[in-house]
């Protein structure tokens, strides 16, 4: 009997066990079960501090009491620099609600157990801030004179997905309005070192990324990049709640990430990410070379114009020195510096530092492409025999063939 009983155990676990990302969306994959919580504290007070700029940092950032750092072993803090991030969750006053911030200072002479968040400022955006972002459109001065308390995790995602030979769900904290319907969790897949996919802000945060995803990996052919996406939904702020700047992500607040950099050193990291502008639009950045980029470019347009018919696509391709070139297509590109990925902190050329033929390179696709039907995954399908053609060719840091001039 004890034979039949496993056997039917086997049986019950072997779909978990086959999904992986090249076939499953982040949002749906499951496996087994594992407990895994992380540091956290009940009962931490909330309190407010005056904006002082009209940028998402009073959204992101949090500072936090000496006593709750000690608490949650946090030992440094930065507003300029990868910086743990805290899952905050009030327990009182406005329940059902959690959000994802960033510590950016550290109150060295504060020994209790406190957090404060940007309030509204009158010369900003009142829904950018932090007290928006927590409880909404209720009245600032009534809720801070209630004392709310808070449970803070130190851990940004509620559950790190990990496929290997099996597929286990490691549990940090109950997400609390259900997994089904308000989440924030991650998954990771470690394959080959020759290139690491990103997906920061998956899900419903940029949207109609997530959903091409296992297209997307299973149009490599030659090489199975390893994987690491960071998926949320919270209805109609999905953005506002879960969104973390990529130069401030730090992998000990992501178990998935941190596993994904433990696992190997990887030659080159792609970074995918939405960009809130019509029509067909790709900024391409990050810290790898100039030559690197318009090599990806090149290959892709090449694809793309063979197509019946042809995809037509914009690109605006950013240097290491801020310096940029474009490529014509249907949309006139205008974005500034700050969305080319440049950064050294940025996650994805921490993932793949710069060096000669290697690095980080990070796209910010327009919706208006994103939203195509047809053009996306055709875009995706080019991009991935792209980067095949990259790994194949192994670049030197001065190749032979000037690939921008071909474009």
């Amino acid at each position: 009997m004890a034979s039949i009983i496993v056997g039917l155990v086997i049986l019950a676990a072997g779909p978990a066990q086959a999904a992986d990302l090249y076939d499953t969306t982040c949002a749906n994959l499951s496996g087994t079960v594992t407990s895994d919580p992380v540091d956290s504290e009940i009962d931490v007070t909330l309190g407010g501090m005056p904006g002082v700029s009209d940028n998402g940092d009073r959204r992101e950032h949090v500072r936090i009491s000496q006593g709750l750092a000690d608490a949650l072993n946090i030992t440094t803090a930065s507003a300029s620099a990868p910086s743990i991030q805290l899952r905050v969750e009030p327990q009182d006053v406005v329940s059902g609600t959690s959000a994802n911030f960033t510590v950016a200072d550290i109150d060295a002479g504060d020994p209790g157990l406190h957090l404060d968040v940007y309030l509204p400022a009158p010369l900003f955006s009142d829904e950018d801030n932090g007290f928006y972002k927590l409880f909404r459109n209720v009245n600032v001065n009534a809720t801070l004179a209630l004392q709310p308390e808070l449970t803070v995790y130190r851990s940004a995602p509620g559950t790190t997905v990990v496929v290997g030979n099996s597929v286990v769900e490691y549990e940090h904290f109950d997400e609390p309005s259900g997994m089904n319907t308000r989440y924030f969790r991650e998954c990771v897949q470690p394959e080959g070192d020759e290139l690491a996919v990103l997906v920061p802000h998956g899900g419903r945060i940029e949207v109609d990324i997530s959903e091409e995803m296992p297209d997307f990996l299973s149009a490599f052919q030659t090489y199975a990049p390893s994987v690491w996406e960071a998926a949320g939904r919270w209805s109609d702020s999905t953005f506002e709640q879960w969104h973390i700047t990529s130069t401030a992500l730090h992998r000990k607040s992501f178990a998935g990430l941190d596993r994904l950099m433990d696992a190997n050193s990887y030659k080159y990291a792609l970074s995918l990410h939405g960009r809130a502008k019509a029509g067909n639009g790709v900024v391409v950045g990050g810290g790898s070379s100039l030559q690197i980029k318009c090599f990806v470019v090149h290959a892709i347009e090449t694809e793309l114009g063979a197509n019946s018919p042809a995809v037509d696509v914009s690109y605006r391709i950013f240097d290491t020195d801020e310096t940029f070139m474009d490529v014509a297509g249907p949309v006139t590109m205008t974005d500034g510096v700050e969305f080319a990925g440049l950064d050294a902190d940025n996650i994805v050329n921490r993932v793949a530092p710069a060096a000669p033929g290697a690095g980080g390179i990070q796209l910010e696709i327009y919706s208006g492409l994103r939203g195509s039907a047809t053009d996306f995954p055709a875009f995706l399908d080019a991009l991935a025999n792209a980067m095949e053609d990259l790994i194949d060719e192994q670049l030197a840091g001065d190749p032979a063939t000037d690939y921008c001039a071909l474009l």
